[in-house]
């Protein structure tokens, strides 16, 4: 029985579904907002992402995961992700009206692959739920709004 988003170990899924969400989020065309586009792509977390110097800046990295015996079988294994989308904040009004612009513009492209029969390319059959959390640093001087991606996969154990 071949199953959507499934029959993998969870090290695959973080694998499959990191860089489908990656390789989303690089093709979405900003240059509307940012006319140079990203000026950096991560499939890691940032270090120190005060210290860059052009913007913006998009990380995806694994934050949770979870399983449940789903039948005799298999799991379902729940994975979320965050993407935090970064641009600094010397001029915040242009920066706030830019940012707010991006983080729309990315829950689209997400909210595309929520109604998607096949999210991530495959990797995942469902994403689950999408959230966002606004934030800064004022110490190093960055904005940021972090995408919450909720992911569900069947991993077979036999």
């Amino acid at each position: 029985m071949e199953t959507l988003g499934g029959n993998q170990p969870l090290s695959t899924t973080y694998t499959t579904i990191g860089q489908a969400i990656y390789d989303l989020f690089s093709a979405i065309d900003i240059t509307a907002i940012y006319p140079a586009g990203w000026a950096l792509k991560a499939n890691y977390p940032v270090k120190e992402p005060g210290h860059l110097t052009l913007w913006p800046v998009f990380c995806v990295r694994p934050d949770t995961d979870s399983e449940v015996q789903l039948d005799s079988i298999g799991d379902d294994d729940t994975v979320t992700y965050w993407v935090d989308l970064y641009d600094t904040f010397e001029d915040s009004p242009a920066v706030e009206a830019r940012m707010r612009a991006l983080a729309d513009t990315c829950r689209t492209t997400l909210r595309k692959q929520m109604r998607s029969p096949t999210p991530f390319e495959g990797g995942s059959y469902t994403l689950s739920s999408l959230a966002g959390q606004w934030g800064y640093d004022p110490d190093s001087g960055i904005r940021y709004y972090r995408l919450i991606i909720q992911t569900k996969t069947y991993e077979d154990l036999i």
